[in-house]
């Protein structure tokens, strides 16, 4: 897998192997913690002594939250608009009458 950050490949890397985000494998969340990283450290001022790397490390927590956030929320949607096979029967039969 090629990376953008190659100086932060291995935080990455880490990363996205050791999170579990439902319906994502590693290479995705990889993937979208580059874009991620690529977008924000041009951001990165360095107040309060912190270091790059520390900063880094953070847009890669905030970014693994979103993303289980996200895939969480899909679920809950997903799973609120679900009917039991009693209830489609019973649609049948009042639909058929």
């Amino acid at each position: 897998m090629r990376l953008y950050n190659h100086k932060y490949q291995d935080d990455i890397l880490g990363k996205a192997k050791t999170s579990r985000i439902p319906n994502m494998e590693w290479q995705d969340v990889a993937q979208e913690l580059d874009i991620t990283l690529w977008q924000k450290l041009s951001k990165f001022q360095g107040r309060n002594n912190a270091s790059e790397r520390t900063f880094a490390v953070k847009v890669m927590r905030n970014k693994i939250l979103d993303l289980v956030k996200f895939a969480n929320r899909q679920k809950r949607f997903i799973d609120s608009y679900h009917l039991s096979l009693d209830e489609l029967m019973e649609r049948e039969l009042v639909g058929n009458y």
